[in-house]
């Protein structure tokens, strides 16, 4: 009896967990909201209203970074609303944040790599070195989105979309499945 108790009260704890989390992602996106509220007249003004002969590269890494942020700070706010429905849409939730994270980091790799190349006297070298350990980085959470495992849980009526990633041994994700299985069975 005390281990079903213990185990209620590890949900419900993370329950708590989660409604902080949700509502500090939301605030969280809030504030590229708001820059880009305050900040898009003068980007209008400064970067789009010059005549320009030709598509730039910066033009594309701007509306795409533009784009990669708006688009997290949307699909987090989303999720906290939405994303517990069912497994499908917690899994499509939580694919298209990461999605939108992980280009944001390839973004992250493009920029640090054109520093580089600049900052080093375009060194071609010192340029891929970052790019390469920059892309490592996507490449380990591309990896991690494809093992990711999600469940549906209902606690005391609140529906809680739980997202696992199971990394070593088959063993070891067995018994965290199985594991998982007899909580979810409550």
């Amino acid at each position: 009896m005390s281990s079903m108790s213990s185990s209620s009260a590890q949900d419900i704890s993370d329950l708590q967990s989660g409604i902080v989390m949700g509502y500090v992602s939301i605030a969280c996106a809030v504030f590229p909201i708001y820059d880009y509220i305050l900040t898009t007249g003068t980007e209008v003004t400064v970067f789009w209203s010059q005549p320009q002969k030709t598509f730039r590269g910066s033009s594309l890494l701007l509306i795409l970074i533009r784009l990669t942020t708006l688009g997290t700070a949307i699909t987090n706010v989303i999720s906290m609303f939405f994303g517990s429905a069912n497994v499908e849409i917690c899994r499509g939730l939580y694919l298209s944040a990461a999605i939108v994270t992980d280009l944001g980091n390839a973004l992250d790799a493009v920029l640090s790599t054109i520093r580089v190349f600049a900052l080093s006297g375009l060194n071609v070298w010192w340029a891929s070195v970052v790019f390469v350990t920059s892309m490592f980085i996507v490449t380990i959470k591309f990896y991690l989105n494809a093992k990711t495992q999600y469940t549906v849980q209902n606690i005391d009526g609140i529906v809680m979309c739980n997202i696992f990633t199971y990394s070593g041994s088959v063993a070891a994700n067995g018994r965290a499945l199985q594991s998982l299985g007899h909580s979810l069975m409550r």
